[in-house]
């Protein structure tokens, strides 16, 4: 089940699922040290969610559809730019116009190195100097189509025509960050992670 809580909430639910707070009622919990619990708390539960953000399974978290906030944009003649919106943690799956198939994140060799989330490292490793190798008839397109997220949170799509113009934004997958809120499902508090 897909919980939103706020910090509060999720900070109550953390102190419980971790025995930080009394279920008696006639009992106290004291520290003496200079260190608050709820602080402790909260630094220990952000840090777990931060690490759900980037590793957990999508299916896990909360993923929004963003493609409707953002435009593609060219770079130069064969690569398209999409600017992520601050907050953006991972890109989930990114589908545009005229495109035969979307990019997953289990997309092999579809997003290159560098990328938030590669799902062929080692493929991408090979082709470091020219995304495809240089190969004209391996070069991405609308059947293939590869992209990275760059360090500054641009999307870079490889291989379209840009001088027939841009292509739409279909489908933009992302997880965000948002701040005082926890998106996930209630089954990561469970695991060993």
């Amino acid at each position: 089940m897909l919980l939103e809580l706020n910090e509060n909430e999720m900070l109550t639910l953390w102190k419980r699922r971790h025995y930080l707070e009394p279920m008696r009622a006639d009992a106290a919990v004291s520290r003496t040290e200079s260190y608050d619990l709820d602080t402790l708390a909260r630094e220990d539960m952000r840090a777990w969610y931060l690490r759900q953000l980037h590793q957990a399974d999508a299916r896990l978290l909360k993923v929004e559809n963003i493609a409707a906030e953002v435009s593609a944009g060219k770079r130069t003649d064969r690569v398209t730019a999409i600017t992520l919106p601050a907050g953006t943690v991972r890109v989930v799956e990114l589908k545009l116009g005229g495109w035969h198939t979307g990019l997953g994140e289990e997309t092999p060799g579809g997003w290159l190195e560098g990328s938030v989330c590669i799902a062929e490292k080692a493929a991408a490793l090979n082709r470091a100097r020219l995304p495809w190798g240089g190969n004209p008839f391996a070069a991405p397109g609308v059947s293939a189509p590869q992209a990275r997220v760059a360090p500054d949170g641009i999307i870079e799509i490889y291989g379209l025509e840009t001088q027939i113009g841009v292509p739409d934004i279909q489908r933009l997958l992302v997880i965000r960050e948002t701040a005082g809120v926890y998106a996930f499902d209630d089954s990561l508090l469970y695991n060993d992670n």
